[in-house]
């Protein structure tokens, strides 16, 4: 049977290393926590700030190796590094994540940036390349960063990275409310609130 002294042996074992992993959780994603605190704020007030959007259209013309490397895609297939190389030649433009979009009638390569609406369409029967570019400026920038949209593959790890890290942050933090909870009473209240309230105001949001 175990003995309150052991009980409380384990706790005291148990509370600085969580209070070391809560720490050190909280320095890593701290910065990250706050952008994406940020970036949230501003994606639910996009109509604050207003900026004037920059458009480009560039024409070019469609040669034939390119036309035959092109013709191959599928959709979602991104560009052999050849074609990539001669198209940012041409546009100015990183093509290495650029996917290919198929249709009946067309093809368009998407070019993923934040803050950017990029494409090129592939016109086949007018032997020319038709680039159009959107710059929606730097709170768009941040926005799609927040959504993971237009991103290249190195964000989303790091998305995953900084998920693992809030949730480390946030399981040694209840932890600690755990081993706090006999000397502070208001502490499973307004845990139980801090999750009942959404929890509440999302059903009422369903039926609203």
């Amino acid at each position: 049977m175990t003995t309150p002294a052991a009980k409380k042996s384990l706790t005291d074992r148990l509370r600085r290393p969580m209070r070391q992993v809560h720490w050190i959780s909280a320095a890593v994603c701290v910065f990250s926590l706050c952008f994406y605190a940020i970036t949230g704020f501003l994606l639910n007030n996009d109509d604050l700030i207003k900026i004037k959007p920059k458009a480009t259209h560039i024409e070019k013309p469609l040669s034939p190796a390119l036309a035959q490397s092109l013709g191959a895609l599928q959709t979602d297939q991104r560009l052999e590094p050849q074609a990539a190389s001669e198209l940012a030649g041409l546009f100015g433009q990183d093509m290495r994540y650029a996917k290919a979009r198929v249709t009946k009638s067309k093809l368009t390569l998407t070019v993923p940036e934040p803050g950017v609406k990029a494409s090129i369409e592939v016109d086949t029967e007018g032997q020319k390349l038709i680039y159009d570019r959107t710059e929606r400026g730097p709170i768009a920038f941040m926005t799609d960063l927040h959504k993971g949209k237009n991103v290249r593959p190195l964000w989303h790890w790091f998305i995953n990275i900084f998920a693992i890290s809030v949730l480390v942050f946030g399981l040694s933090g209840l932890m600690l409310l755990v081993f706090q909870a006999k000397m502070r009473k208001i502490t499973w209240p307004l845990v139980i609130a801090g999750v009942g309230l959404p929890a509440l105001f999302l059903v009422l949001l369903m039926h609203l």
